[in-house]
């Protein structure tokens, strides 16, 4: 499973070229490093059969489940040489693009509140990249829209669409938390003393 940012032709190709690497050689047991370096040199020979250079602002982010099945972990590609980086898997996420300067601030603020110190929930997990998303597309004006789709990746290497009725039962629970929050807020007005002439800045 994975995802492509910038030229959105490099993009197709490394996402046909990952493909025909696991149809040519099938689900090896390779271990994270050797899975690195056997796609990124794969990637980088279909690309210069049809003479294409990736951009420097060109990235590839890929998950994979190896170890037949045990261990799973993400690769980010970048660049003209698609340098290659390990993602902690204890990061709890990970995002590129045009939208990442929103949404990385923005999943931090979600993971100080709900996660903190430990890994969410599968199910905590898909809340929060639903409500980064609406978030990013609510606010971006650099061309991130909608509609948005979740994926889910099992450890056997399954990958699977959430439905988009998952997708907007989630949404709707994140409305009622917002809904919950501006209720204390408004509890908490009503509370105060007095109107005050202070501001907050």
């Amino acid at each position: 499973m994975g995802a492509t940012a910038g030229n959105a032709t490099i993009g197709q190709l490394i996402k046909y070229a990952i493909k025909k690497y696991f149809e040519s050689h099938g689900n090896c047991a390779l271990d994270e490093y050797g899975l690195t370096f056997a796609i990124r040199s794969w990637i980088l020979k279909e690309l210069k059969e049809v003479q294409l250079i990736p951009n420097p602002g060109d990235r590839a982010l890929l998950a994979f489940a190896v170890s037949n099945g045990t261990q799973w972990f993400m690769l980010q590609l970048s660049g003209q040489t698609l340098t290659p980086t390990l993602i902690d898997i204890d990061q709890n996420y990970q995002s590129m693009g045009v939208g990442s300067n929103i949404i990385d601030p923005f999943f931090e603020f979600l993971k100080e509140i709900f996660w903190h110190n430990q890994l969410p929930t599968v199910s905590e997990a898909q809340i929060g990249v639903v409500w980064a998303l609406r978030h990013t597309i609510a606010t971006s004006s650099i061309g991130v829209s909608g509609p948005m789709s979740v994926g889910l990746m099992q450890k056997t290497g399954a990958r699977l669409m959430a439905p988009e009725e998952i997708t907007q039962e989630l949404e709707q629970f994140i409305i009622a938390m917002q809904e919950s929050l501006r209720e204390r807020m408004q509890t908490r007005r009503q509370h105060e003393a007095s109107p005050s002439d202070e501001i907050a800045y």
